[in-house]
């Protein structure tokens, strides 16, 4: 969801560019460009959050009944999705504000990308990690995964913290063991209620951040 996300909106400012800023020249407030363009990529990224479940479940043995906060669990796991989706809209448009043109937007898009999922505890564990861990309350994968993590009892699931066999296993073909620890994806009302309001709120910078920058394209960095 962070790769459709940024991917459908990292070229939309910079490629009418010139429009845009004819546009502001007589009057028209740049604030619209960017308004109706993040209600067209959030429609897409949305649907598209749907696409992604359906093909991620398509083969479940036990598809998800109940949800943690919501009656739903399919609707909480797509909302958890949508909500990476939709932050990193922001992070794309946020990219095509301050480019040259589309290629080096496309250029400039892993670039942002890799450093956010490596840093997003996923991959690269940041608990108790000073400066690290403070970081990573801004990432929207963070908080998204977490609230997925949560959705599906990731806990629970066979997989985690293994012993044995299944643990030797592990560690000769991974390196190491796969550790199922993360007070985050515990799943309690209370921690889904965290993760889904923090996601929505990294949402939320996202959104401001990329309006931020490309509403001031004239002043363009020419990376």
């Amino acid at each position: 969801m962070v790769w459709i996300g940024a991917s459908n909106s990292v070229r939309e400012i910079v490629k009418e560019r010139t429009t845009f800023l004819r546009e502001r020249a007589v009057g028209v407030s740049p604030s619209s460009l960017v308004a109706s363009r993040w209600v067209v990529l959030s429609l897409i990224t949305v649907l598209q959050a749907f696409v992604l479940y359906a093909t991620a479940t398509s083969r479940q043995r036990t598809p998800l009944t109940d949800g943690v906060l919501l009656d739903s669990g399919r609707v909480e796991l797509i909302l958890a999705f949508a909500l990476v989706g939709l932050a990193s809209v922001g992070v794309g448009l946020g990219i095509s504000g301050i480019v040259a043109d589309s290629n080096k937007a496309m250029a400039a898009l892993p670039i942002v990308l890799i450093p956010v999922v490596l840093f997003s505890g996923l991959l690269i564990p940041t608990a108790g990690k000073i400066g690290l861990e403070q970081v990573s309350y801004l990432n929207p994968i963070q908080w998204g995964s977490s609230a997925a993590a949560t959705t599906v009892d990731v806990l629970a699931r066979e997989g985690c913290n293994p012993t044995g066999l299944e643990a030797q296993l592990q560690q000769a073909f991974l390196g190491r063991t796969i550790s199922c620890s993360n007070p985050r994806w515990q799943t309690t009302e209370g921690t889904q209620a965290v993760n889904l309001a923090l996601a929505f709120a990294s949402l939320v910078i996202l959104v401001a951040v990329s309006f931020w920058t490309t509403t001031r394209s004239t002043r363009v960095i020419r990376i």
